[in-house]
């Protein structure tokens, strides 16, 4: 029992980037991470947000995982990932993932994200990506898988070469925030996501989730937080679980937020359903 005790542990959080990661690159902005042959993490030094983007690469192209949120030379940032081609693809549209979007002639997005605020700041090509749609970079494949709760056309974006998860806002960065004006239910909603993505975990080796805003939270997550969050959304919706007012709101608000070991969720308190 100690010994699964220590393994469910070290899962839960699997280490930390920076322990095994080589840096490439650091100002006093941004670092790169190689997080191993033909993947980077770049990321924001700067709270709040500390967003991330990434870097795949392929033998013919790359992609890039989001753009952040501020409108700094990103390309020149990927050039030092790689030199291929490369496309951006999004996993959803909220404004800290949209930052340097300018800088791509073309980007790929869930159509069932809301538009409104991408439309207005970009000026490029936006084709619409689906579930299970795969990305071929030449010798390495991408899938992209739908994933929502956070928002309605949330994206995933998985390397089943190396296990690599790339997952923006999709499982949250320790905090998973639910949109409550996109589904009627969200928690229950987000309960069948998260008993997906374990399936998905067991049958498509993944097992390294990278989230949208490393900063806050150094660390890969692994199966045990998606069985957290899908255990505490199925407790939410027995009514058996404590929530606390979020500690990122106003204190007017009414948001919450509650939680289960790494895992937590913010709500509305009138959308537990």
């Amino acid at each position: 029992m100690m010994k699964k005790n220590i393994i469910s542990a070290l899962l839960l959080c699997l280490f930390s980037l920076s322990a095994w990661a080589q840096q490439i690159y650091e100002d006093q902005d941004v670092m790169i991470d190689k997080i191993e042959e033909g993947s980077y993490k770049i990321s924001y030094k700067d709270g709040p947000n500390f967003s991330s983007m990434f870097v795949i690469e392929g033998d013919k192209q790359a992609m890039v995982v989001d753009a952040g949120d501020k409108d700094v030379d990103l390309v020149s940032l990927i050039r030092k990932c790689t030199d291929k081609p490369y496309f951006l693809v999004l996993t959803h549209t909220h404004g800290d993932h949209l930052g340097a979007v300018n800088q791509f002639p073309e980007l790929y997005v869930n159509s069932k994200e809301s538009m409104n605020q991408l439309k207005q700041m970009y000026k490029g090509e936006i084709k619409y990506m689906t579930d299970g749609q795969v990305f071929d970079l030449g010798g390495k494949t991408i899938q992209a898988l739908e994933i929502v709760g956070h928002t309605a056309g949330g994206m995933i974006f998985c390397d089943y070469e190396t296990g690599n998860c790339y997952s923006g806002d999709c499982f949250g960065t320790g905090q998973v925030w639910l949109q409550f004006g996109s589904f009627p239910n969200p928690i229950t909603v987000y309960a069948n996501e998260m008993k997906k993505m374990l399936g998905y975990m067991g049958s498509r080796h993944i097992t390294h989730i990278y989230t949208g805003h490393f900063g806050q939270e150094d660390c890969v997550y692994g199966i045990n937080y998606i069985q957290d969050m899908c255990t505490l959304a199925q407790n939410m919706l027995k009514g058996d679980y404590t929530a606390v007012h979020h500690n990122r709101s106003a204190e007017t608000s009414p948001i919450q937020m509650t939680s289960l070991r790494r895992a937590v969720i913010v709500f509305h308190p009138d959308r537990v359903k």
